[in-house]
């Protein structure tokens, strides 16, 4: 309940712990001690309605969250403070329409967790600033006084569910005398009982009256992700290689024929490449694929920090989704300079599984399996196959390969992968012939598949 010295306490303590836009105040102007103050007199019902609720007996009377605060500023400050370190189960936000004088404004409420009954949801209209000479309590500066609460000063019934958004919608009638640059709307959610505000939201009503901005854009038919082995990556100036995932996913419910490939963007801001395709792979719906890829890098390239980036697209102009990473090498050695023209680059090489549809080969792949499978191909072998195993669900994986004793000779896999089909390759150069056996394990789910190293 406002007062002239209460007012300029709850300005300061509000400069203390934020802007009016995450703390802001609600002042009700009573009938006392003068019953011809020009806000009260707009709305007496109302305003008697709140201070019979909060039990106000006199004025100056403040409250935060509920409690009452006192009338100094460290008192307000402190009892915002407090507030301010809960979190709250709402978040919520204002829109508005103006037609002729009657402001319709909804209310939006997302809720982290529920809100029960015994709860309100207030709106209120507030006046932003007002400076009279002639008050006749010696006050000249107002701030949010309220001017009306919609539909009542007892405000909405409020409930709410955990993950569920509620939508309140209240209507003000706009007095002429009422300058729209010069009003906000505030909505609270207040627990009737021990008056507790739960969350707030203010702003003015030409925000609420803007446009909402633009949905986002759909998102992309198809994506990409790059994922390094190891981090950071740190090329010594000798040069080096390292390591990474690269998985195109169709994320529609139609099949897609995408083309997958990478660049990179030198220390001097020019772009190499491809360094890996394009390569143009049919995905059925909802498929993925990953293969595990190893960049060589030089000893002549330039020293600096390097943009990895793959792309999924229409090669080369139309980019649906990308994804990079960086690394950095060394000071280059004395050598021929590099070329940042398109096509193979000597020195650049890039090995390891290769993805459907490089090197003249098929670029189907696989529809979505029915089940977790693991194959192996070929099989017997020597001294290399590929591992491939299908997921119906995207999980946690661990694909690893024991010897006849039981002893864990590679780890192929270990770590999270998408639904599909997914291809490793596991090299057995170091190993004696004889029986091994791959064993997977993708969510609750456990493979296992007999090899035959022969060499």
């Amino acid at each position: 309940m406002d007062c002239e010295v209460t007012d300029a306490y709850i300005q300061t303590a509000l400069q203390n712990v934020g802007t009016p836009h995450n703390v802001f105040n609600i002042a009700y102007h009573t009938g006392s001690p003068a019953p011809t103050d020009p806000f009260y007199q707009v709305n007496p019902t109302e305003v008697n309605a709140r201070k019979t609720y909060y039990g106000a007996s006199g004025v100056p009377y403040t409250r935060c969250d509920g409690g009452y605060c006192g009338f100094n500023v460290t008192n307000i400050t402190n009892s915002i403070n407090s507030r301010l370190a809960i979190a709250s189960p709402l978040l919520l936000d204002l829109t508005a329409t103006l037609e002729g004088n009657t402001l319709t404004v909804t209310c939006t409420a997302e809720a982290s967790s529920s809100v029960s009954s015994g709860h309100v949801l207030h709106m209120v209209l507030l006046d932003q600033y007002t400076h009279l000479t002639t008050a006749p309590t010696g006050q000249e500066d107002f701030y949010h006084a309220m001017r009306d609460m919609a539909p009542s000063a007892s405000g909405q019934s409020f409930t709410a569910t955990a993950g569920g958004t509620t939508v309140r919608t209240a209507t003000f009638t706009l007095s002429s005398s009422w300058s729209l640059d010069d009003l906000d709307i505030a909505c609270f959610v207040q627990n009737t009982s021990s008056k507790s505000v739960l969350q707030a939201h203010c702003e003015s009503v030409e925000e609420a009256l803007e446009p909402p901005p633009p949905p986002p854009p759909p998102p992309p038919p198809a994506n990409v992700i790059l994922t390094p082995v190891n981090l950071p990556i740190q090329i010594p100036a000798s040069g080096g290689s390292f390591s990474y995932t690269a998985s195109l996913a169709n994320d529609t419910t139609a099949v897609l024929t995408v083309d997958g490939w990478i660049m990179q963007q030198t220390p001097s801001g020019s772009w190499q490449g491809p360094m890996l395709g394009p390569v143009t792979v049919a995905l059925p719906v909802g498929a993925s694929v990953t293969r595990t890829r190893t960049q060589n890098v030089p000893s002549t390239a330039a020293a600096g920090t390097y943009t990895y980036r793959g792309y999924v697209g229409d090669y080369p102009a139309v980019k649906w989704d990308s994804s990079s990473f960086t690394y950095t090498k060394g000071v280059a050695l004395k050598g021929p300079m590099i070329s940042d023209g398109a096509g193979t680059h000597d020195g650049w090489a890039c090995t390891g599984d290769l993805f459907p549809g490089e090197l003249g080969g098929s670029g189907s792949v696989m529809a979505m399996p029915e089940e977790t499978v693991l194959k192996a191909f070929p099989n017997p072998f020597n001294p290399t196959t590929i591992a491939r195993y299908e997921l119906r669900a995207a999980s946690y994986v661990s694909l690893r390969v024991y010897d006849t004793a039981g002893r864990e000779v590679a780890v192929l896999v270990d770590g999270w992968r998408d639904t599909g089909t997914h291809e490793v390759t596991f090299d057995a150069s170091g190993l004696p012939s004889g029986i091994y056996f791959a064993r997977l394990r993708a969510g609750e789910q456990t493979l296992t598949h007999k090899l035959m190293l022969v060499k």
